[in-house]
């Protein structure tokens, strides 16, 4: 009965850290609170466009050189996401969906930071304004 149980309880052990592989942090811990999609805050930018809180999205692009960035989608509606001050990165291959904590804000880009970002992609068109969250943490679930 013993062994019984220490077999069950190896079970679980390898199950739950299985669970917790699903999930991939990058960059500062990842805070408690609310997470809003990100279409939603978007649509209501002057509610969103002051400090840090948490977006959610599907990744659909990284940058292939140092995946100090990535381009977050919901409901159609996209924002790149900014590695703070280039302290981290993420994986490169990453797919699925992302949670972020950063700022969320509308930026326009120079031509010359447009052909830089063209060039790091995997050739979807860079837009002269855009919107960008300035990340100090990523996790990837799933």
């Amino acid at each position: 009965m013993r062994s019984f149980a220490v077999i069950a309880v190896l079970c679980v052990s390898v199950f739950t850290s299985r669970l917790g592989l699903a999930q991939e942090q990058f960059g500062a811990p990842m805070p408690d609170g609310d997470v809003t999609p990100l279409h939603a805050a978007i649509a209501d930018l002057n509610a969103h466009d002051e400090g840090n809180e948490k977006f959610s999205g599907r990744i659909v692009e990284i940058c292939q050189n140092k995946g100090c960035w990535m381009q977050l989608e919901s409901e159609g509606i996209s924002a790149r996401v900014m590695m703070h001050e280039h302290e981290f990165s993420v994986r490169k291959d990453a797919t699925g969906a992302a949670i972020v904590w950063g700022r969320l804000f509308q930026h326009t880009l120079s031509e010359k930071q447009r052909q830089h970002l063209q060039e790091e992609s995997k050739g979807l068109a860079v837009p002269e304004v855009e919107y960008r969250i300035d990340a100090f943490s990523v996790v990837f679930e799933g």
